[in-house]
């Protein structure tokens, strides 16, 4: 959960945005907690989607925007927290 919201600020503070700049965020966070970037794609599409699949990940972010993207993982770490208790 705290990697998870990390990332959310990670993604808000960008100033320049795109699916590269993204991919590189979510590649430097996973490297970090030496994580492999298979075992998050299909949840971190589902928070930012809520859908399981469809068109690339990467592009989706960089459509919907830094803030937007942000906004939804940080709703889908707090919905699954509730979830949880």
């Amino acid at each position: 959960r705290k990697e998870s919201s990390a990332a959310s600020d990670v993604y808000k503070r960008q100033d320049e945005y795109s699916s590269v700049i993204a991919k590189e965020i979510l590649n430097n966070i996973l490297e970090e907690k030496s994580v492999k970037m298979g075992v998050v794609m299909q949840s971190l599409r589902v928070a930012v989607t809520g859908q399981g699949m469809g068109p690339d990940l990467m592009q989706v972010l960089e459509t919907l925007g830094n803030q937007e993207v942000a906004k939804r993982i940080q709703v889908a770490i707090t919905t699954l927290s509730e979830k949880v208790k």
